[in-house]
């Protein structure tokens, strides 16, 4: 649709570049936690928030007990040789499995660690192919089985948002309490994304 929600498009638009400010700083390479070498210390405590980014820091590489069984699912295609997807019930993606609850998209993201470069790179394209290929207008993003990502992955959210049609929204749910602080810290939560505690209650949401 050509026309566009300026106001929420001037909201996404401010959060990805106080993400992408954050990426460049000395502070993004914290936020690959997984081993950050002493020659790349950065002085956390200059931050306001430096306890707040130190708790998540920590944890936001672990990985969680019971991520759940991926969700039963169609032979998998590539984004590129998507058919008929408006009318499609459920289908594998190489980074995501999307199934349709009526009119609500549910998209599930099948790797759970979205720190690497090639990984964030492909994933985005593969998401935003979708979007512009299928014009979701009501999302939820379900996080259950993401154990760790990087500001690379919310930028890739935020690149998904915009191409929502007019009047459309993307929820997020099932995350863990220390990825849902990220999305606090860069004032996404409630604002962009509203997030919820389970799918149902994000599907529910739309009605």
């Amino acid at each position: 649709m050509a026309c566009c929600n300026q106001a929420n498009d001037l909201t996404v638009d401010n959060a990805a570049a106080k993400v992408h400010e954050f990426i460049d700083g000395d502070l993004a390479r914290c936020l690959y936690p997984a081993r950050v070498r002493s020659s790349q210390k950065v002085l956390l405590d200059q931050s306001g928030e430096s306890a707040r980014l130190k708790g998540w820091i920590a944890c936001l590489g672990t990985t969680r007990p019971q991520a759940g069984k991926e969700p039963a699912c169609s032979d998998q295609v590539s984004s590129a040789d998507m058919l008929d997807e408006k009318a499609a019930v459920s289908q594998r993606l190489e980074y995501f499995y999307v199934e349709r609850q009526n009119d609500v998209t549910i998209v599930t993201p099948i790797v759970s660690d979205f720190r690497g470069d090639v990984i964030n790179v492909e994933s985005k394209k593969e998401l935003v192919h979708f979007a512009d290929s299928v014009k979701p207008e009501k999302v939820v993003i379900d996080f259950q089985n993401v154990h760790s990502f990087s500001t690379d992955f919310v930028g890739t959210l935020l690149s998904f948002k915009k191409r929502i049609p007019f009047g459309g929204a993307v929820k997020l749910c099932s995350l863990q309490p220390v990825h849902r602080e990220i999305f606090q810290i860069f004032h996404l939560d409630g604002t962009v994304f509203p997030i919820l505690e389970t799918v149902q209650d994000a599907v529910r949401s739309f009605a």
